[in-house]
Formats: C-alpha cells, structure tokens, sequence
C-alpha cells in the first residue's frame, strides 16, 4: 500500500489541472483507513442535476444514513464541465470529496496525479463481487489504468446513428449499415434549406467533432492516439474519416454546424430540420416526454448502430463513474457506494429517465427494466443497440483501455478546426491534418513529460 495521504497532505505535490507533477499513478489509500467510522459529513460530488435523479439520490442517501446513524452525506452538484478545474482546486484547498461521480476521461488525469485512493477501489470491486459485477471487459477497457482500478461505471450509453424513418421510407433507402450507406442516407434526405441530411455538432465550444472522427476512425480499425502517446493523425484511416466528415458535412448539412454542439442534437432532431443525428437513446426519450411535438414525427425518430466500416461500427461508450479520491473516509465512501449500487436502487436510479441511463452492471433486475414502458416500446431497437454498443464499444479513445492523452487532444478542439478548416474553409485534408498533428504532438509531448 503506497503512503498515507491526508487531503490536506497533497498540498505539498504542487498538481495542477493542466501541469500535474506525478505522485505516483498507482497511489494508495488515503488519509481513511478500511478501519475508518462512518460518521460525521461525508461529502459526495455528482454531476445529476434533473431533478428526478437528484430524487433517486436522496433515496440512496435516506438508506445510507439510516443504517450509519450520525453520518450525513453532503451532496453537491458538480457538473461534467466544471471537473476538470474544480478537482485540483478542491485538491488545493483540501475538501476533495468521499466519494464522487464523473466521467472516466476526466477522472483519469486526477487518478493520473495520484488523487485517486486505487487500494479502495481495488477492494470496492472485490466487495461488489470482482469483475463478474460489471459487464464483461469493462472495467479494463473503461476504468482501470495499468492494473488499477480508477473509476466503476454507475450507468453507461451509446452513442447512435438516429434518422427520421418517415423520410427515409419516402426515399426508398433501408436503415443504414455502412459509411456509404449513410452517405447515401444523408444525400437523400437533404432538402436544402428546408432540413439537412445530416447535422454535425462541429462547434469548436464542444468536442462533437472529436467524437464523431473517432467513431469513424474506430469503424475502420483506427485511433487519434494510443495510450503509450504515439498519434496516428497522418494515418490513412484519419484522413478518410476527416474527408467522409467534411465531405458530408459540406454536401448534406448546414454551416451553421459550425456553431453546433452536442446538446443542439436535441433541437435539431426534434424540430425537422436534420433528417439524421448523432446523439444517444436519450434524445428519442426527450422526444416522447417533451410536450407539443408532433406525435407523427415523435413516432417516426428511430435508431441504429454507428455506420460500419472495414472493423464494425465505432461505438463510443459514455460511463459515468464513481471513484474515491485520496484523503477520503475510506469505510464511508465504501458503503454509500454499496448503497448506490444496491439492485433495487440502481435500477431505480436507472428508470428516473428512461433510457438515459444503461446499465454496466449484472445485478440489475433485467426483467424489471425492460418492463418499463418507453424501455419496452424501443427494447428492440435503441435500447438493444445501446446494450450491444456497452458491450462491444469503449470510452471515446479508450479503445485500447485508458489513455491519459485523450481528454487533453479532445478538449484542444484539434478535431473540430480540423473538420471546419475541410468542410467550409477550403484547406485541403493533407494541409489541414499537418496542422492537426502538429497540435496533437505538443499536447503528447507536454503530458508525456509529466508523467514520466
């Protein structure tokens, strides 16, 4: 077991978000110990701010509290966005939380800068049951980081190719499997100006691009970066995804994709102005609980699979997980995590929003999940989708487990300018991944020297 560390000890490692001199990627339990009383505050950082999950949460912690009298979980919403700045702040100050929930891309650069307590996990998994807890290859793909467990999944999606059934049917074309089939899609469901094929979130404020070049990379068996920080953005499979993207884009799609973000998906999908998006289950739900649309276009929004190249569709997986950081009350963060993962809370917590939230889990009642009824409704195609996109897929560049250059080559938006620069800009796809590699190796190389 590596050292103790207090929270307010990590003052002395001098971490920053974007600078973290190392202390130890595999670092140990914190200022807790197993031995540690449940109670007192235990604070708890999530990113759930509907107020159905927010619902579900006090639940969870009524049970928690119920059984540790004298604790009393301090909850607080911290959203996906403000994590990467709020954890070393918080590391700065000494109030990292007990226990918080966020993504495994940015949980890895903490975990990274050894503020993530990996004896704890490891005995997390083991009291839930090992790996047999969670859905096969996982963990090992989306939450542990040579060895060490970082992040355990609390609910998980898939990202999809969503498209209006109504117009595809009136084109004469079948649901899409392959890229050229979705070109093809794309080509005959534009109606310029009054709805595009297909609408991509390339808004240099959101990382959609960066996102949907990947899938494309990952359909013809390719990657932005591996995780020992060799980029692959002058490989032949990037320069066709960029070229298909920007080709599509231009054709079939709006400029004003340019200003788009993932969250437009919404709008744009619901409003009729894209026949095809990519989003999650999540955005036909919406559909059928948001008043005022109309019931016929609500009934004609449908999914598949992201389109397949020469290696299958490129799932993307989101997996919004849990982690216990250094300094925390060890014994506490291990029982509320116990309690969120409970079978009946769990799964109420998944059905808060139907088909926003998928299990990665084995220990959920499947009969009672699909017995819901938007569940039910789309059981055979969104939601078997997202369970075999879970399954097969990964975290976006994680395709080969975590990798700690990712998040940083994401966030650059190096994607985003490099798909404006073809689609709209007029670069020519050589020039503009030159430029794209150029970014993406000062990245690699900065993060490459902090951890050694």
């Amino acid at each position: 077991m590596a050292g103790i560390l207090s929270r307010r000890s990590v003052l002395g490692l001098g971490l920053t978000a974007t600078g973290v001199a190392v202390a130890g990627c595999s670092q140990g339990s914190g200022g807790g110990t197993s031995t540690d009383s449940i109670s007192g505050d235990v604070v708890f950082w999530h990113p759930y701010g509907q107020e159905s999950r927010q619902v579900q949460l006090q639940e969870a912690f009524a049970v928690f509290e119920e059984e540790n009298p004298g604790a009393n979980v301090q909850a607080e919403h911290v959203p996906f966005g403000d994590f990467p700045t709020r954890w070393p702040s918080a590391q700065q100050g000494g109030t990292l939380p007990d226990l918080l929930i966020n993504i495994p891309e940015n949980i890895l650069p903490m975990h990274m800068a050894g503020l993530v307590d990996t004896d704890a996990m490891g005995s997390l998994v083991e009291d839930l049951g090992g790996d047999d807890f969670f859905v096969p290859g996982f963990l090992d793909k989306n939450g542990r980081y040579e060895g060490a467990a970082f992040a355990l999944p609390h609910y998980a999606h898939n990202r999809l190719m969503l498209y209006r059934r109504d117009r595809l049917e009136a084109a004469g074309l079948d649901v899409p499997v392959t890229l050229e089939d979705v070109e093809a899609c794309a080509e005959a469901m534009n109606s310029d100006p009054e709805y595009f094929g297909w609408t991509m979130p390339l808004s240099q404020s959101d990382i959609g691009a960066g996102y949907l070049l990947w899938q494309v990379v990952r359909a013809n068996g390719g990657g932005l970066v591996t995780a020992d920080g060799e980029q692959l953005w002058v490989s032949e499979q990037v320069q066709e995804a960029t070229d298909y993207l920007a080709g599509v884009a231009r054709r079939f799609g709006p400029e004003a994709a340019t200003t788009t973000t993932i969250g437009d998906m919404f709008n744009r999908f619901h409003d009729g102005s894209s026949s095809m998006v990519v989003d999650t289950a999540a955005n036909i739900a919406v559909a059928n609980s948001t008043e005022g649309l109309d019931p016929d276009l609500v009934a004609a929004l449908d999914g598949t699979h992201m389109p397949s190249g020469s290696s299958g569709p490129g799932h993307q997986v989101g997996a919004v997980s849990m982690t216990i950081p250094a300094g925390a009350n060890i014994a506490a963060a291990n029982a509320l995590a116990k309690v969120l993962y409970r079978p009946e809370i769990h799964l109420d917590f998944l059905l808060s929003i139907p088909m926003f939230h998928f299990p990665a889990t084995t220990n959920i009642d499947t009969d009672a999940f699909y017995a819901d009824p938007l569940v039910t409704r789309y059981k055979d195609t969104v939601v078997a989708q997202t369970l075999a996109g879970i399954e097969e897929g990964s975290v976006a560049g994680f395709e080969d487990g975590p990798n700690p250059y990712i998040g940083a080559i994401l966030d650059a938006k190096i994607s985003e300018i490099l798909v404006q620069d073809v689609a709209f800009g007029g670069m020519a796809v050589d020039a503009a991944i030159e430029k794209a590699a150029a970014a993406s190796d000062e990245i690699v190389t900065r993060i490459s020297s902090q951890i050694g």
